[in-house]
This record gives structure tokens, C-alpha cells and sequence, in this order.
């Protein structure tokens, strides 16, 4: 959350709190994509490691779990906290951001999922 933090924040905490831990995750995923990419253009890697050739990438979207971990408090640790109603399938659900961030890290380069969006297919040949 940046500051200042309004009256109206604090009384609906809960909301901006979840909104902060979604964007962080999402960058997360962002940025642990855009190091695979980088990493498979420059050194290729196997098809069983996620690799099919030399310009293209397919990742597998159940690796990235939501990171609940949080500056002001501890990570819940059981299901009475109330992080624990928010999406764990962040991919999914928010799919269409991240697509749009790689889009503007990669321009030019495709973007695929499958339709149960298990993974994307990254290709720039």
C-alpha cells in the first residue's frame, strides 16, 4: 500500500491488503517468466525440461503458487487467516494481466495458453 493510507483504506483493509499481495505475485510471475525466456534464448534446453527448440518456450503455470508472505504480518499458517480466501490459482484468474506485461517486456513475441491455462507457450522465431 503506498501512503498516505486514508480513512476509508483502513476500514476496508482486507481489500487493499489482498490487492497489494496479488500485484506482487503477479510481478513475481512476471519477472520469473521473463528470466526463462531470457535464459532459454540464450542457452537452449531440453524439451523435458520445458524447452522445444531454440525459439520457443513452453512453462508450466502450476510451479507459481501464490506467495502470501506479507510486510506487515506473518504468512498465514492455517485456514483461519483471511488470506486464505483469496485465489491460489492466481494464473488463472488474472491471466490476461500477465499475458499484457510479457506483451510489453516482448513485444512481438506470441503468447499462448491452453484452454485450462495450465501453460504458456512462448514463441519469437
Amino acid at each position: 500500500m503506498n501512503s498516505p493510507i486514508t480513512r476509508q483504506q483502513l476500514q476496508n483493509i482486507k481489500k487493499y491488503v489482498e490487492e497489494d499481495i496479488l500485484q506482487h505475485n503477479i510481478e513475481r510471475i512476471v519477472t520469473a517468466t521473463k528470466e526463462r525466456i531470457i535464459a532459454h534464448a540464450f542457452i537452449p534446453r531440453r524439451e523435458d525440461q520445458g524447452g522445444i527448440s531454440r525459439t520457443t518456450l513452453k512453462i508450466d503455470l502450476s510451479q507459481f503458487r501464490i506467495d502470501f508472505s506479507y510486510k506487515y504480518f506473518e504468512p498465514p499458517t492455517s485456514g483461519n487467516h483471511p488470506l486464505f480466501e483469496m485465489n491460489r490459482n492466481l494464473w488463472k484468474t488474472h491471466m490476461h494481466v500477465i499475458i499484457d506485461k510479457l506483451i510489453d517486456l516482448f513485444p512481438g513475441v506470441s503468447f499462448q495458453t491452453d484452454p485450462l491455462r495450465t501453460y504458456i507457450l512462448i514463441d519469437w522465431s
